[in-house]
């Protein structure tokens, strides 16, 4: 008997394999659980599923590595750049919420 979400796993994994989704997963729009709890009920053996989750991280780590040898000194500018303005966003928003939340009490 199949179940109702049997028909989504196997749309997820663009077939019933789902090899290319466990290579690409790091690289999909879609949270990697999914797509290994839908492998895993597809039946893919253990084995199997470390070598291709093994090749997707190599994969996603070159990705990662070449685009920073591309982007060089300017993505880690960037990075600063971002992690000093988030610091600062990060703390007016814990503000702003004691804040909110301490109105809403008094009021109501």
């Amino acid at each position: 008997m199949q179940r109702a979400g049997d028909e989504v796993f196997l749309w997820l994994l663009g077939g019933a394999t789902g090899a290319f989704a466990v290579v690409l997963a790091y690289f999909l729009p879609v949270p990697t659980a999914l797509i290994y709890a839908a492998v895993g009920d597809g039946g893919m053996r253990l084995r199997t599923f470390l070598v291709l989750d093994a090749l997707g991280t190599v994969l996603w780590t070159s990705a990662l590595a070449v685009g920073g040898y591309v982007l060089g000194r300017r993505a880690v500018d960037v990075a600063d750049a971002f992690a000093h303005y988030a610091l600062w966003v990060s703390i007016a928003g814990v503000i702003v919420i004691a804040a909110w939340s301490t109105l809403r009490r008094a009021r109501g």
